[in-house]
């Protein structure tokens, strides 16, 4: 069975958000593209957690569940993407240093297909 694409505009923008305190569950009938750009933006994909911060992004699939919390603060690009090859799964990927050069949808999804999965982190709270 293959998934149904729908063509991205070739030069939509990606939003460049902030994010700060707890965003509760939702859902979205599209996939989003989160790369993250400072401070660390921890995401629960369907009872999975995944961080994404200046290292990291995240795939979040069409109709997945997901939450937010950013304790200090975070920005991060987003793209709302609609269901395409690669999208169909969550997964964290590694991003390019020292970071992104491109903000249009083309470039981002094809960054996000080419870039390698990252191991899971683990976080230490130095309290």
């Amino acid at each position: 069975m293959t998934t149904p694409t729908t063509p991205l505009p070739p030069h939509a923008p990606a939003e460049l958000r902030h994010y700060r305190g707890d965003h509760g569950a939702h859902a979205h009938g599209h996939a989003q593209l989160l790369f993250g750009l400072a401070g660390q933006l921890e995401v629960e994909v369907e009872g999975r957690l995944a961080r994404v911060d200046a290292q990291t992004g995240l795939v979040v699939p069409a109709g997945a569940r997901h939450a937010s919390l950013a304790r200090r603060g975070a920005r991060v690009w987003v793209l709302d993407t609609p269901e395409a090859a690669g999208l169909e799964r969550w997964r964290v990927f590694r991003l390019p240093a020292p970071g992104l050069a491109a903000t249009d949808a083309a470039s981002l999804l094809a960054l996000a297909g080419a870039a390698p999965r990252a191991l899971p982190r683990r976080h230490l709270d130095a309290d």
